[in-house]
Formats: structure tokens, C-alpha cells, sequence
């Protein structure tokens, strides 16, 4: 999980539409909220992932499902409050259910920083905070082993190898043995693909950044690309958006 940005809420979503479908939810029970211009607008905020566990929604099996914060069994007259909407996978949107996140709070995505509540230990997450801890009882899928955890695991290993296979290649470039042009931009655009990993818009950011981030190799990695005069705005900027995806070691 990491923290998000709501977007200005679609300019088809005005004050008597949202007051007509609201009373239209009151009246039938209708998912009035499963409106394509929602949908739209919700997805671009975290990217097409799950505000929880940052999944695609796009892929097979974790279509979007519009996440009620304050669940509308509770708060009907927010069931298309834009403030109270949120993109969601099935699986975290499912477990979540009707609880009452005003009586027993849980970290907002965009109303808190999860990297104040949550650490990584061993690719699943830990509270660090009682808000964390009730974030984790109400959505178990966070810590789901097959299909979330296992795929943390993947992307965690994967980030471990590949900066292993680059800390080679920068040693050989650095001590002269290849440094031709051609090695050279291998391991920029090697450097730079690890990194955006660990970007806000991709899938499962947060432990491809927390893992680069506490990889020794990244560390002296960094320290040759900046003794060759490699290390970059672009990799400034790149170290900018993993930090602020990345959460702590338990």
C-alpha cells in the first residue's frame, strides 16, 4: 500500500447528478455508483491498481471494484461522494465488506500514509501502529499467501537478482575492464529499469522499493554510478519516487 492522491472529482459528477443518484441508491438499492465516468477517474489515481494491495485491477479475476471508504450499509448518503470513493480488487474490496471504518478507522490511502502504519517483514506486512493493525484484521487479503505475498515474493527476488547481475556489470565498467559506450548504456538502462520498478504507478511499488532501497548491491551500485559521473537528475529523481513508495524493515 502506498499513498495516494484523489483526483479532482469528474465534471459529469455534479452537485444534482450526485444528489439524484443518491436519492435514486435511498429509494432502490441500485448501484448507481458503477457510472463509466467513475470508473475512469477512480482508475487514474493509483494508476489501475488496488488502493490496498496494489494489484491490477485489469488483469483476469481483479476486475475494479468502486470501494466505499465509509461503507454505504452505514453511510448512504455518501455512496457517491467522490471523497469517499475508491478503486479496489476484489479480493481486498470483498474482505473489507461493510465494516464501519468510522467506529474501528483503518489507514486511508490518501487521508494517511501507510508507510507510517505498515512495515515489510519477509514480503508480508506488519502494523506498526494500532491503526496498521486494524488495517490488516479488516483486510487479510493484504497478507493473502497465494496470491498476493507470492507475488510480492516474485517482484522481490526478481529486483534481488537483477541487481546483482548490474553490480557485476557496473564493477567491470568502472574498473575499466568493459567501458565501451555499449556497456555503458547497458547498465543506465538496467539501473533504470530496476528503478521504476519501485514507482508509484506500478504494480506492487512498495515492496519493489523497499527491496531496492535495503539491497546492499543498490547502495554501492549508487556509489559507482556517482564515481562515474552516471548517477543522474533522472536518478535523482527516480530515488525520489521509490522513497516515497517504500516502507520500513521489521
Amino acid at each position: 500500500m502506498i499513498k495516494l492522491t484523489h483526483l479532482p472529482k469528474p465534471s459529469e459528477l455534479t452537485p444534482q447528478i450526485e444528489k439524484e443518484l443518491t436519492d435514486e441508491y435511498q429509494k432502490t438499492g441500485k448501484s448507481v455508483w458503477q457510472q463509466d465516468y467513475i470508473k475512469r477517474d477512480l482508475l487514474k489515481m493509483p494508476s489501475d491498481k488496488c488502493c490496498y494491495c496494489e494489484c491490477n485491477v485489469n488483469e483476469e479475476s481483479k476486475y475494479l471494484e468502486i470501494e466505499h471508504f465509509k461503507p454505504k450499509h452505514h453511510f448512504p448518503n455518501l455512496v457517491v461522494d467522490w471523497d469517499n470513493l475508491l478503486p479496489a480488487c476484489k479480493g481486498c474490496n470483498g474482505v473489507k465488506s461493510d465494516h464501519n471504518t468510522q467506529t474501528e478507522p483503518i489507514v486511508h490511502p490518501v487521508n494517511d500514509n501507510p508507510k507510517d502504519h505498515l512495515a515489510f517483514k519477509a514480503y508480508r506486512l506488519k502494523a506498526k501502529t494500532d491503526l496498521g493493525k486494524k488495517t490488516l484484521e479488516v483486510i487479510p487479503h493484504l497478507n493473502n499467501t497465494k496470491k498476493v505475498v507470492t507475488k510480492r515474493f516474485d517482484i522481490g527476488e526478481k529486483i534481488i537478482e537483477s541487481l546483482q547481475e548490474l553490480l557485476e556489470l557496473t564493477q567491470d565498467y568502472s574498473n575499466g575492464i568493459q567501458s565501451s559506450n555499449q556497456r555503458r548504456n547497458r547498465i543506465i538502462s538496467k539501473l533504470r529499469a530496476i528503478m521504476q520498478e519501485g514507482c508509484p504507478e506500478t504494480e506492487y511499488s512498495a515492496i519493489a522499493a523497499t527491496t531496492t532501497l535495503n539491497d546492499d548491491n543498490y547502495q554501492i551500485i549508487k556509489q559507482l554510478f556517482i564515481n562515474s559521473s552516471l548517477w543522474s537528475q533522472e536518478f535523482v529523481d527516480l530515488e525520489q519516487k521509490i522513497q516515497f513508495c517504500a516502507l520500513d524493515i521489521a
